[in-house]
């Protein structure tokens, strides 16, 4: 179910290309999304204050209910702080919900206790942080960082920054921290490989240009940090699900990330939030500059493409889909590769294409794919110098209409009409509400029945025994 929901929000935020500013909401607005255009992502998954009598409290799973009071008001000023220093905005998750209905930052289970309308807000929830990396990963590729906002009342008052890592592993020296056990169960294993400041594990936790340093030199005591470089025996967060789901400690993920635990100082008081939001948003800003050379005070910290891409484009004639782009200068352009998905998330290569290497004159490329499984395929492009950088093309989707397949009629009141055509073996249909709800399944059918369903937009899919996968939509009078 997730994945139909993220095709639905991605085939409209990547394909139709949503600008920053713009505002999503999921069910019953318990959740809303702010799109950005920097390479930072923050969630905040307590904070809310809406108690919906629909969602009995949690009593499942050993449930905490601590409220994490005004990180959503310290969220929305590190948002404006940003975006006064960068002319850029940070995508922003909020969850609305108080956390006695549905805890975003434990696992499903625990965190909804099973309740339908707490499910689609926790779904909701962790959809968006996932549709908002991907965007980061397509604009800016894998220097994506994910912070999980949180506060706690403990003291000693200091910022507590979790990296995954267990409270006593900070007691270990740094030749140990440097060690693969330890790089490989942080939650910032891809900036260790990856950093142009040279810094080693151990630096970027608790050296002179770690973040908990750069915040404490601030005047924001963190942990860890140089001054505070192991714990002290207080307790310490070393993150929770949204950490370990959502950073580069996950198979497969390569956004660098952490959960930052604010203490009250900054929390409470419109004065002590916007000092450290604007502490937070020159700090993110020099991080960047010294880690990744992206200076976000200049274009969000895009760097362009060796090429001008003037265009990148797609049409679908018949079974075939053909790819067009057009170059209006080329600078050690070496070679592009073509990438393919058939959900928007997961890419692989399927065509290497040589470049015009270094050229001022409007070159024309094109690509036919002939290898059609689903009815949306989408593509990007990867262009590659000669020294091995390379850097990725926004993400196209087209939509192959098969004409032995249809579906009759679009504004349906009984009975819905499905044609087939040749023989495809067995299928399976799904129709799906706007809220990603399977509402009714059939096999091998082609009159559905639909007056017991609600007036309003469904998305119908025929998924076939040999793989390929056709989607419509229909409207229910």
């Amino acid at each position: 179910m997730t994945k139909i929901l993220s095709f639905l929000l991605i085939l409209w935020l990547v394909c139709f290309q949503v600008q920053a500013q713009t505002t999503l909401y999921g069910f019953n607005n318990y959740t809303q999304y702010h799109v950005g255009n920097l390479p930072i992502i923050i969630s905040v998954p307590h904070g809310g204050l809406v108690t919906p009598a629909m969602i009995p409290d949690r009593t499942c799973g050993s449930p905490t209910y601590a409220l994490d009071a005004r990180t959503i008001e310290l969220s929305r000023q590190i948002d404006t702080a940003l975006y006064n220093l960068t002319g850029c905005r940070p995508h922003l998750i909020i969850c609305n919900l108080r956390r006695t209905k549905v805890d975003c930052n434990r696992n499903l289970a625990d965190g909804a206790c099973g309740n339908i309308n707490a499910v689609n807000a926790w779904n909701d929830f962790q959809r968006f942080i996932d549709t908002a990396q991907l965007i980061v990963q397509n604009q800016y590729g894998s220097v994506g960082l994910y912070i999980d906002l949180h506060g706690h009342g403990k003291r000693p008052h200091r910022l507590e920054l979790g990296y995954g890592l267990f409270d006593t592993d900070f007691d270990n020296p740094d030749s140990v921290l440097n060690t693969t056990s330890y790089i490989s169960d942080s939650s910032i294993e891809n900036l260790v490989h990856s950093n142009v400041s040279g810094s080693t594990h151990a630096q970027l936790l608790r050296g002179p240009r770690a973040l908990g340093t750069l915040f404490a030199n601030a005047g924001f005591p963190s942990v860890p940090s140089q001054s505070s470089p192991t714990t002290d025996g207080f307790p310490y967060f070393r993150g929770g699900y949204n950490t370990f789901t959502h950073t580069c400690i996950a198979p497969g993920n390569n956004v660098d990330g952490l959960q930052i635990e604010c203490d009250s100082a900054v929390r409470f008081g419109y004065a002590n939030r916007k000092r450290f939001a604007d502490s937070t948003a020159r700090i993110l800003a020099r991080y960047y500059l010294v880690h990744r050379n992206l200076d976000l005070q200049s274009s969000c910290g895009l760097i362009p493409l060796p090429i001008e891409l003037v265009e990148f484009s797609g049409k679908g004639i018949g079974k075939k889909n053909m790819l067009f782009w057009k170059t209006s200068n080329e600078i050690n352009n070496d070679y592009f590769t073509v990438l393919k998905s058939a959900d928007g998330f997961n890419f692989e290569a399927i065509s290497k294409i040589k470049g015009a290497g270094n050229s001022s004159q409007m070159t024309n490329y094109t690509f036919e794919d002939a290898h059609l499984i689903n009815s949306i395929n989408y593509y990007k492009l990867q262009q590659t110098d000669y020294d091995g950088k390379s850097k990725f093309s926004r993400i196209i989707a087209i939509t192959n209409s098969f004409s032995e397949i249809s579906v009759f009629p679009n504004q349906v009141s009984d009975i819905l009409n499905v044609a087939i055509g040749e023989d495809k073996g067995t299928y399976n249909i799904s129709l799906i509400n706007l809220q990603g709800l399977v509402v009714q399944e059939f096999k091998n059918q082609n009159k559905l029945y639909m007056a017991n369903l609600n007036s309003g937009l469904y998305f119908i899919q025929i998924r076939f025994e040999n793989g390929y996968i056709w989607n419509g939509k229909i409207l229910k009078q």
